[in-house]
């Protein structure tokens, strides 16, 4: 008798109060041939979402070569209230989105606006620390007097996530904008005339439009 590639033992799953899948067990082997039959709505997906786990069972077990793959997982957090928690336990991606989607447009972030990083990096803390804030007044004046037409949010000077590296500090201004063409020539501009000037001979500046991360 062959063996078993996959066992599915009292396999269930409920959204909430919803039960889709009961009590499902059957036995794979190789060569096998299986068909999923029932009408729209039975749980045919949710199934098979459980099988390649992209579902989390509520119930049973899902053996591959009898080994139990389908686990749980367990998440440590000090803030369990948080909403990303919550969804996340409960694989609620639909939630997530609408959650997140919301609070983005609330907070102007992409897609809703542009983000341009600002980072500073130099030897000493204190001269990157006010490198940066020289910077963000020549882009209140520049954007004041020349650029009125381009939106934009700046927010104040802060350490980086990891705020020394290899001996150099880092610091960063997160600007929310639109990236039109005046705008990126704006940014042009402002790293040129800050790269100009004497006293930032000692801080390095760049600027980075919608950065996967944010230094």
């Amino acid at each position: 008798m062959s063996e078993n590639i996959l066992e599915i033992r009292h396999l269930g799953k409920s959204f909430g109060s919803h039960e889709v899948l009961r009590d499902i067990d059957f036995n794979v082997k190789k060569g096998d041939v299986i068909s999923i039959i029932g009408a729209s709505g039975s749980g045919k997906s949710t199934l098979l979402r459980c099988i390649n786990l992209l579902e989390t069972p509520s119930s049973g077990e899902i053996l591959y070569h009898g080994r139990d793959v389908a686990g749980r997982a367990i998440i440590q957090t000090y803030t369990p209230e948080n909403y990303v928690i919550d969804l996340a336990s409960r694989q609620d991606y639909d939630g997530f989105y609408a959650m997140e989607i919301a609070a983005r447009k609330m907070m102007k972030y992409p897609p809703y606006a542009d983000l341009c990083l600002f980072g500073f990096v130099g030897q000493s803390e204190e001269e990157v620390r006010e490198a940066a804030l020289r910077f963000l007044r020549l882009l209140r004046e520049t954007a004041t007097a020349e650029y009125p037409d381009v939106p934009l949010i700046a927010l104040d000077p802060t350490p980086a996530t990891v705020a020394k590296v290899a001996g150099k500090y880092r610091y960063k201004v997160l600007v929310k904008t639109v990236a039109s063409a005046r705008c990126r020539r704006m940014i042009g501009g402002l790293l040129t005339i800050f790269g100009q000037r004497k006293e930032n001979g000692r801080v390095t500046v760049f600027a980075d439009m919608n950065p996967a991360g944010m230094l």
